[in-house]
């Protein structure tokens, strides 16, 4: 779409979202409803002025508004221009890091392991690239996929058996065809196995095993041999307490 058509639309979709009428938005715009309407069919083009008070009203940039870019919050645009990341993705992950800074020590297990750190950890793991590769490979064997049915389906029956007669005879030769279904199958795998390691490891990292020191300041004085159980559960203890011990230490510096 040119200028013109993405501000109509995306004007349109503003106001419906807000659940405003044409007339209610042209009023709070300080123009008539005609021209609310003539710009949502796109009929006249925006002025500077209306397109500053729509900018400022719904708080979007008014880039986002022309379709210079799709990124619709604000505060959103650098990351979202520099990353590629949506805006939903971007709330994601600062709506992760919230809930990770005001939970309860105790949950804090890996500390701070927010959707920014796995993120984090997915991207610089030393299989992503490979991993983005197997993914990019399948995506084009998949329209690979779609067009050599289009293209089968155009062919005649004896045409079909004659490619398929070809296929036969370069594999009696020794070479592998691989036809793009399995290609996917195959890239998707790899993909998926690469992936998985990374979250295997990721989801391996522990904090530091309490020391005995640690677990001995924060036992009772035990009137009876401990269980598995509660062993693990004075374990468990005393790592909320260290770490709530570390915090409150952060916190007075």
């Amino acid at each position: 779409m040119d200028t013109n058509s993405t501000f109509a639309v995306r004007l349109k979709q503003l106001r419906e979202d807000a659940g405003l009428s044409q007339t209610q938005l042209a009023e709070r715009l300080g123009v008539s409803r005609g021209s609310v309407s003539y710009y949502e069919k796109d009929e006249r083009t925006a002025g500077i002025d209306f397109l500053a008070a729509a900018a400022n009203y719904f708080n979007v940039p008014s880039d986002w508004l022309l379709g210079l870019t799709n990124t619709r919050e604000s505060e959103n645009v650098n990351i979202g221009e520099r990353t590629g990341l949506s805006d939903k993705a971007i709330e994601i992950l600062q709506e992760s890091r919230r809930k990770s800074e005001s939970e309860p020590v105790k949950y804090r297990i890996p500390r701070n392991f927010d959707a920014s750190c796995i993120v984090n950890y997915l991207l610089t793991h030393s299989d992503f690239s490979e991993a983005k590769e197997h993914i990019e490979n399948a995506q084009r064997c998949s329209w690979t996929v779609s067009q050599k049915r289009e293209w089968r389906d155009r062919m005649t029956n004896e045409e079909n058996a004659r490619l398929d007669c070809i296929y036969d005879e370069i594999e009696s030769y020794g070479y592998c065809v691989l036809n793009p279904e399995e290609a996917v199958q195959s890239y998707e795998f790899q993909a998926t196995k690469l992936i998985s390691k990374a979250i295997s490891e990721m989801c391996a990292l522990r904090l530091p095993v309490p020391t005995f020191e640690d677990v001995i300041s924060f036992t009772p004085v035990l009137e009876e041999p401990l269980t598995l159980e509660d062993a693990q559960n004075l374990i468990d203890a005393a790592t909320i307490a260290k770490m709530a011990k570390e915090d409150d230490h952060a916190a007075q510096e």
